[in-house]
């Protein structure tokens, strides 16, 4: 069964005088539900649609969690949330499984490798600038 609803909260409700009264309106297939959603949009063209499926809450499941905890450096984790572009779960997860299935680009572990190296040697050598 699917329902349409809007991105801004508006729901679709029956309004029968019988048992289905002030209930969502119901459809049973997908493609019923996205016909009914271009008469919507005609009717509310600012309004955003989705359909949502009942019975089905979440993102569908990818694997199992198991928490982690992870101790870098304060630059360390600057430079990992850089890569990770505001997702440090799907960037790691990323980085994992490639390294894990041997799909990583040796060049550019290489290259990856080098500039933390610099990065290391550049702190190392302004540490010892300061003592």
């Amino acid at each position: 069964m699917f329902t349409i609803r809007t991105k801004s909260g508006l729901r679709f409700m029956n309004t029968m005088w019988n048992d289905r009264n002030d209930q969502e309106l119901e459809y049973d297939s997908r493609k019923e539900a996205e016909d009914q959603i271009k008469l919507y949009q005609m009717m509310l063209p600012d309004q955003v649609f989705y359909i949502h499926e009942l019975g089905v809450t979440g993102r569908p499941s990818i694997g199992v969690t198991r928490k982690v905890s992870l101790t870098l450096t304060d630059e360390d984790w600057e430079r990992f949330d850089d890569q990770a572009n505001g997702n440090r779960p799907k960037y790691l997860r990323k980085v994992l499984t490639e390294a894990l299935d041997g799909r990583t680009d040796k060049e550019q572990m290489a290259k990856q490798l080098a500039a933390y190296a610099e990065f290391l040697y550049d702190q190392s050598r302004q540490e010892k600038e300061a003592a």
